[in-house]
């Protein structure tokens, strides 16, 4: 059996490397046989992740049209080893009762399945450790193409090179299924009938090729609900809490600037209740479920969490009804997927999230996390919504950090694969990190998440804890932020968002600068502190609007790259970049006050300087590459002590190639 194993390996990498040339000596291939006989590894960001098979359990994959599930008892049954079995919508899960001696015993397992259904399509599950359930394989997998590139080309739409697909899934009998839908370079593969165990082993072998950009075997993810029904409670403490007073988002000053209006929330769920009173006026006219791909949104009158999230963002207020939302003339975007299925997940909710850019919405509200290991394909639809949504100003995306169990600790994924999202942890009415918030480096801001008051199912009013009614406060925030100023970038959202954070309970939760966090103090259990809505929405209102006449002149001196400096310009002559610092003028420097910079260019309209803090963040370095022609750079510092705006400093800077 062994020697057979080592030759279906040796054909195995045979196959695999007919495209690109890979060689293979003895010692490659004795370190491959001497390692652990049920490890394996998959490929994540060109990086490979080591695996584990699990010995006890395998999935079994049929097609609609020879699914017979008392054939598949009755068969499974008659197995030499003893088998309990798990039905599911596509595929069935069954557990060995008795020890599975070995990897060679485990597949000899699977062989036997096979020639008892008469099927191909039997994969197995992975280890995830720390007490944690096997993640399952099936059929499926994904393949991200490569982009054309061609000078000749005049159109800005991307191109994709499909012929490789095609061409490497035929010869290993590997089937495409579909696009991934509103993502162009992704496909669903499927290996059922094809010699892969797994939709590891195929990945392995479509990336080793060397044909295309990425791929993604589609773990069978268990999606986890951030929040859990606790004891009613009779108000909603998080927008304005009498009983300890400034433990909560102080969002009363920013209603007297805006309430929301203009803004889209995508809320992706479990599903809304359509009829609820206190909801329904909020919606807007196009709704999503990524189980059917069709519209409307789908509502499970048994599943509440979907409602409870959304009465934290959207609930209609002043209508003497319920209760009122943080952004309640916001307007809701209902996309639904199905919490109990975990099969092609990932596509489920990559193609909710690109639907929700895509269509409009400015804000993506995500109170849900993955149990398992990564997925690029759901990392490269948040990559899309983040770059590309809002006419590529970037669509705000907002996780619940995750809720603490037993054998769950650390935060849920994918609120921890890229820092641009916001990551959103849970606070009581005291200040105080919720004992069940999941927390660590990704954390990003804390909101109230104890027993909070929302929307219920049936046109009821319901309660709920977690991170997950923690993360709609953010996106109801941030729809605040967006009403106020339009304009604004992702960027610019998030770095008003955490810069105006309150610094909740420091005694306890000591804040520290660190260098990779730019928008001032933070802990790892409470992020840069609790958001404060009043003071976020004040200076994104102030952000931007025309400065008086009266306003004071930036102070800037060129530190690289001048052939010569004046006053209000500069010489590049031969250089190809220049580092400049701009700083406010030292009447304006104050450990009270809080800075927030922006550049605008005309001129090149290719041109793109950049700028990071320096300092206590009254001063900023700028890199200003050359332009294509004379250029001006116009740097704004707004200035305010807490609420209040101080001032905008200005200087406008022509860049010029050469001397006039």
């Amino acid at each position: 059996m062994k020697n057979n194993l080592i030759l279906l390996a040796l054909l195995f990498i045979v196959s695999c490397t007919e495209y690109n040339d890979i060689k293979f000596s003895e010692s490659d291939l004795t370190l491959q046989t001497k390692s652990s006989e049920n490890e394996t590894y998959y490929w994540y960001r060109g990086e490979k992740i080591p695996l584990t098979v699990n010995l006890k359990y395998v999935n079994i994959i049929l097609p609609d049209s020879s699914r017979n599930d008392s054939k598949i008892r009755k068969a499974i049954g008659n197995l030499s080893v003893n088998a309990d079995i798990e039905n599911h919508s596509n595929y069935i899960k069954v557990k060995f009762k008795n020890q599975v001696r070995g990897i060679q015993d485990y597949y000899a397992q699977i062989e036997e399945i096979k020639n008892n259904l008469n099927v191909s399509g039997v994969y197995p599950y992975f280890e995830q450790g720390n007490g944690l359930e096997p993640i399952g394989t099936s059929d499926i997998f994904y393949i991200r193409l490569k982009e054309v590139k061609d000078e000749e080309l005049t159109t800005e739409k991307k191109t994709y090179d499909l012929t490789a697909l095609s061409e490497f899934s035929k010869k290993h009998g590997v089937k495409i299924i579909k696009e991934v839908q509103y993502m162009p370079d992704w496909y669903v593969l499927s290996a059922f009938g094809s010699d892969f165990k797994s939709s590891i082993e195929a990945t392995n072998c479509f990336y080793e090729s060397g044909l295309f950009a990425d791929v993604d075997p589609a773990f069978m993810f268990k999606v986890k609900k951030n929040a859990t029904n606790d004891p009613y409670f009779s108000q909603q403490w998080g927008l304005k809490n009498t009983s300890f007073e400034g433990y909560d988002i102080n969002v009363e000053g920013a209603w007297n600037i805006t309430r929301g209006n203009g803004v889209k929330i995508a809320i992706i769920d479990s599903g809304v209740d359509d009829t609820h009173s206190d909801l329904y006026p909020n919606f807007t006219s196009i709704s999503f479920d990524a189980e059917s791909n069709t519209s409307p949104s789908v509502y499970n009158s048994n599943e509440n969490h979907g409602t409870i999230v959304a009465g934290v963002m959207t609930a209609k207020g002043n209508n003497n009804l319920f209760i009122a939302g943080v952004a309640y003339e916001a307007k809701l975007m209902r996309i639904s997927f199905d919490y109990n299925t975990n099969e092609n997940i990932t596509e489920k909710l990559s193609k909710a999230i690109n639907w929700a850019w895509n269509n409009g919405a400015d804000i993506i509200n995500c109170s849900w996390g993955l149990i398992g290991p990564s997925s690029t394909l759901i990392e490269s639809a948040i990559n899309n919504a983040l770059t590309y949504g809002r006419s590529n100003k970037g669509t705000i995306v907002v996780f619940a950090a995750g809720n603490r169990e037993p054998n769950i600790l650390n935060m849920y994924y994918p609120g921890t694969s890229d820092d641009r999202i916001i990551t959103v942890g849970s606070m009581n009415n005291i200040g105080y990190r919720y004992s069940g918030s999941c927390y660590g480096e990704k954390l990003d801001i804390i909101a109230p998440g104890n027993s909070i008051y929302s929307t219920g199912n049936g046109n009821s009013i319901d309660h709920a804890t977690g991170t997950s009614v923690a993360a709609p406060h953010i996106s109801g925030v941030a729809a605040l932020i967006l009403s106020a100023n339009p304009n604004l970038t992702r960027e610019e959202v998030v770095r008003i968002i955490e810069r105006t954070a309150k610094k909740v309970n420091p005694e306890i939760y000591p804040y520290y600068q660190y260098y990779n966090r730019p928008n001032g103090t933070w802990n790892e259990e409470v992020g840069y502190g609790l958001v404060d809505a009043t003071k976020a929405v004040t200076v994104a209102y102030n952000l931007g609007l025309t400065p008086p006449n009266s306003s004071p002149r930036l102070d800037y001196y060129i530190m690289t790259g001048a052939a010569a400096q004046y006053d209000d310009w500069f010489v590049m002559g031969n250089n190809q970049n220049a580092t400049a610092y701009f700083s406010v003028k030292s009447a304006y420097i104050n450990s009270q006050y809080s800075y927030y910079w922006q550049i605008k260019t005309s001129g090149d309209s290719t041109w793109n300087p950049s700028y990071t803090y320096n300092g206590n963040q009254s001063g900023i370095n700028v890199s200003i590459p050359r332009p294509n022609m004379d250029s001006v750079i116009t740097v704004t510092c707004d200035i305010f002590e807490g609420s209040t705006h101080i001032c905008t400093a200005i200087m406008p800077l022509t860049v010029r190639l050469n001397f006039p």
